[in-house]
């Protein structure tokens, strides 16, 4: 209904503006008065040059056309308002020969179309359904794949030690009071590569294991936390470090949280160098995936060394 009162509207438009246009060449013609004698002329438009026969009759009737008052516009009366009508309403029946075969056409159409999608659409669900079950089973299957077992990270020796195929060093000893395991920093720097949270790497490699709980003695820089007479706490590193400017401040992976048994005295400096034997802890501390702890030695011995120059900067 809302197209064919559409098309009833453009048609009334159209009638509507021929009207106007007849009325306005009707308005535009204008009858003209003559000197006595001569025949009365119509000038159909003025855009168009009214024909003169001579020059000498060009200015006599300028002089008439002036005075006289303009004709009253009579044809305007003769309007036809009741023309568009009758058109009007001829018109809903046209639109019913011509516009309602169109509409059935579309719909049909557009069932068709509907009912091809529907079905594509099914053929397509049921391609799915018939896939993902493959796809969950290989899903499954992977995390099986992975779960086997790796390629050692360490060799262990009949003597109680182990070699550590990541450094291609040797972690001599067996873990006891009389024959600590005598570990390495670049041994223990080694697991930088492996274990990083923050890069999401979340597995300590497998050999930290055999040092866990067992005695092991390790040599190098120390700094207590806090100048005193004595102290039962220090940090033991791989590098010299006063604890602020001077020297290279350690990183998780290559210092060690000391908890002494016995007491320091390490006078007026809290810089040193010496031997830790203790209690290996392995003890990951991570904050937001950052490492900010790894290793302790607990119930520990210091035995002071004749120490290294520190770095003078």
């Amino acid at each position: 209904m809302l197209v064919r009162w559409f098309w009833l509207f453009i048609l009334a438009l159209v009638l509507v503006t021929a009207g106007l246009y007849t009325k306005r060449v009707r308005t535009n013609a204008v009858v003209v008065a003559v000197p006595h004698g001569t025949p009365e002329r119509v000038i159909s438009t003025p855009r168009e040059k009214p024909i003169v026969p001579t020059q000498s009759a060009e200015p006599k009737v300028q002089e008439q056309i002036e005075p006289e008052p303009e004709p009253e516009p009579e044809p305007m009366k003769e309007e036809r308002v009741e023309e568009p009508e009758l058109v009007v309403v001829a018109e809903p029946e046209v639109r019913e020969f011509v516009v309602g075969p169109l509409i059935d056409i579309l719909n049909k159409a557009s069932n068709q179309a509907s009912k091809q999608a529907a079905s594509q659409a099914e053929k397509q669900s049921a391609e799915l359904a018939a896939s993902e079950p493959d796809s969950i089973e290989t899903e499954h299957e992977e995390p099986e794949i992975e779960q086997v077992e790796s390629e050692p990270t360490y060799e262990l020796r009949s003597d109680g030690s182990f070699f550590v195929f990541a450094t291609q060093s040797s972690v001599v000893g067996e873990g006891t009071i009389d024959l600590p395991f005598e570990v390495e920093w670049d041994t223990l720097r080694s697991v930088e590569r492996t274990y990083n949270p923050k890069k999401g790497m979340d597995q300590l490699p497998d050999w930290l294991d055999l040092l866990d709980g067992k005695i092991v003695r390790i040599i190098g820089n120390t700094l207590v936390p806090v100048i005193a007479t004595t102290t039962r706490e220090l940090l033991v590193m791989k590098n010299p470090w006063d604890g602020c400017c001077i020297g290279v401040p350690p990183s998780p992976y290559d210092a060690i949280e000391v908890s002494l048994s016995h007491d320091v005295d390490f006078g007026s400096s809290a810089v040193g160098y010496g031997t830790v034997t203790g209690v290996f802890v392995l003890d990951p501390y991570v904050v937001d995936g950052w490492v900010l702890g790894l290793y302790m030695i607990d119930d520990a011995t210091y035995r002071s060394g004749e120490g290294i120059a520190f770095p003078d900067f």
